[in-house]
């Protein structure tokens, strides 16, 4: 029911409680999980809607548990950031415990994902830059997410990824003893050293990125099976390389994903902020024109080197034939994918970039 109401936040926002706090309307219901209810709200002081997560009691009756917790609701108010869901309040009502947060109106990546399915790297790329800016900074304040999936990630209606639920899986984890049978963060998407019971610290943040955008990309995570199982692929298995699965994928943009996917966390990429950078530079591979003669096409096959050394002969052939009138349409390098993915990234953009020096440089002399 979408209709404004006004209820207690308290047993999952039932109406017809009293309501210590009357700062908030809940007006519905957006979804319930391990950790407790969402709803969207509306604050009456500063007219505004408001995501509100009520924590469910056998996380609020713990008295120890909730002093850790209001120390740590401190920090993760402070984060300000454009990529991470904002914590507005943190409230006690007798036995409610609410998380007022900004609102976001969109949906969850998992369900985007799932109706999209794979996503070229193209698109992916771009994704798995923001959610890289928002964890890094996340990292500069020591705040660890330690359940980071595409769950816990909203996509806007403008396409900005906005990250949820810092924190809470440490709270559910120190509250082991009072939510019998509940699975400590989320299987597939769990680091080694969390599926062997160790610390989590950043590192465990860069695993699950990879994770998240090798979902992206091939439309399933690494790891499936029953928990037991999973769990001792994460510590024990190779992923399958993302080309077994996509062929077109790039073997660079593969081997970034296999590097933060390693067992051990000191052979991973240390930072989050140098995660960003690598996913950047690809961004700009991904996105950038590939420039071609239609006169000297190179086959896939063709060594790099081979097509350099035929730039003096593209060279004489432009003079000969185009003196007086020279009018390029637009032009195709055949193969260059192939090429791209035999030669490397940097080997590529020398051969564009010294082929539209060969183009332009014609033109210019041929007054085209």
């Amino acid at each position: 029911d979408s209709q404004d109401t006004e209820v207690t936040m308290a047993g999952g926002g039932d109406a017809g409680k009293s309501n210590a706090s009357s700062r908030y309307t809940i007006k519905k219901t957006l979804g319930k999980g391990a950790m407790g209810v969402v709803s969207l709200a509306t604050d009456n002081v500063l007219e505004r809607d408001v995501a509100i997560k009520e924590l469910h009691a056998s996380l609020s009756h713990d008295t120890d548990l909730m002093h850790r917790f209001r120390r740590e609701a401190k920090v993760l108010a402070k984060m300000a950031h454009p990529g991470v869901v904002q914590i507005f309040d943190f409230v006690e009502d007798g036995d409610a415990v609410w998380i007022v947060m900004e609102f976001v109106k969109g949906m969850e990546l998992a369900d985007y994902l799932k109706e999209r399915g794979p996503l070229s790297v193209k698109e992916a790329a771009p994704l798995g830059i923001q959610l890289a800016e928002a964890l890094a900074y996340t990292h500069s304040l020591d705040i660890i997410h330690r359940d980071f999936k595409p769950a816990n990630v909203l996509l806007s209606e403008t396409g900005a990824l906005k990250i949820m639920d810092f924190g809470l899986a440490k709270l559910v984890q120190s509250a082991q003893h009072t939510m019998a049978g509940t699975i400590l963060g989320t299987p597939s998407y769990m680091s080694p050293e969390q599926a062997e019971g160790k610390t989590a610290d950043a590192r465990s943040d860069i695993y699950a990125l990879g994770i998240v955008l090798y979902k992206m990309v091939t439309g399933k995570v690494p790891f499936t099976g029953d928990l037991a199982s999973v769990l001792a692929q994460h510590i024990s298995k190779p992923p399958v390389p993302l080309r077994q699965i996509n062929p077109s994928i790039p073997e660079s943009f593969d081997e970034l994903i296999l590097s933060m996917l390693e067992k051990k966390p000191a052979k991973r990429v240390q930072d989050m902020a140098d995660e960003a950078e690598s996913l950047r530079a690809y961004e700009e591979y991904a996105s950038g024109q590939t420039v071609v003669s239609d006169r000297a096409t190179v086959e896939g096959e063709s060594e790099l080197d081979e097509f350099l050394d035929k730039r003096q002969d593209m060279d004489r052939e432009f003079e000969e034939r185009f003196k007086k009138v020279l009018t390029v349409m637009f032009t195709d390098l055949k193969g260059s994918t192939t090429i791209a993915e035999k030669e490397g990234d940097l080997s590529s953009r020398i051969l564009i970039k010294d082929h539209n020096k060969i183009v332009s440089t014609n033109i210019r002399d041929n007054n085209g």
